[in-house]
């Protein structure tokens, strides 16, 4: 039994097959041999005592859930659309995760311009109260989408310790553990996006979806620098 870290992991992930399996040998101190369907090739090491250690999640978590990995990160892409790229923005460089009243997980992302926010189907546990929230960093959530993408996990379950600096999502497939993704708790407020949500409409409409798209399409044909506008109009038909 051995630990070891290699110092370019893209480059393992490329060369190890899709099927079938691997034979990891320890050449020596300083390189990993990896064999094969498609030969064998060899890896630089670092030193596994430099490697930094999982963040401490012993605390009793503030937030915790589980849920769907798959709708996870469906919702994560959707909100990704809205978040920011600025890195100076960082209280809106990621999602907010937040309770509601009704005990469910909203999912909010925004550059200062558009917002994309979704009811998340995630499972928050019974104990967090309405209110708790924690901001998830971009590069964590495409972290996890990768793993969905890549590992096509069955559950996963998210936890953030109480006074914690990480948020841990754990993904498992047929009943064991296949990846942990850690992502550094974000720092920050974040804008009361309720505020900019209209509550109470006296106008409302029902649409075909796919007529609106095909519509907001033609539209967008139209636009330009000088005016991104889009006119909604309601008559009686």
């Amino acid at each position: 039994e051995f630990s070891c870290v290699v110092s370019e992991p893209k480059k393992l992930l490329a060369f190890l097959p899709k099927s079938g399996s691997v034979n990891l040998t320890l050449a020596s101190e300083h390189s990993l041999a990896v064999t094969s369907d498609f030969g064998t090739a060899t890896f630089g090491l670092l030193a596994a005592a430099d490697y930094p250690s999982p963040p401490d999640q012993s605390a009793s978590p503030l937030l915790a859930g589980h849920g769907s990995p798959s709708e996870l990160a469906s919702e994560f892409r959707f909100v990704r659309e809205a978040v920011t790229e600025e890195q100076t923005r960082f209280s809106i460089n990621g999602a907010l995760l937040e309770v509601n009243e009704a005990g469910r997980i909203a999912v909010v992302g925004t550059d200062g311009h558009r917002l994309h926010a979704v009811a998340s189907k995630f499972d928050p546990q019974d104990a967090t109260p309405p209110g708790t929230s924690q901001l998830v960093r971009r590069g964590t959530m495409e972290a996890v989408c990768g793993v969905v993408s890549a590992l096509k996990p069955d559950i996963v379950c998210m936890s953030l310790a109480d006074n914690a600096t990480h948020i841990r999502f754990e993904f498992s497939r047929g009943g064991h553990d296949v990846a942990t993704v850690f992502g550094r708790a974000h720092e920050g407020s974040f804008p009361k996006w309720q505020k900019v949500v209209p509550q109470d409409t006296p106008t409302t409409a029902t649409i075909p979806s796919g007529q609106f798209v095909a519509a907001l399409r033609q539209a967008k044909g139209q636009a330009n620098e000088s005016c991104r506008l889009t006119k909604f109009a309601f008559d009686s038909n």
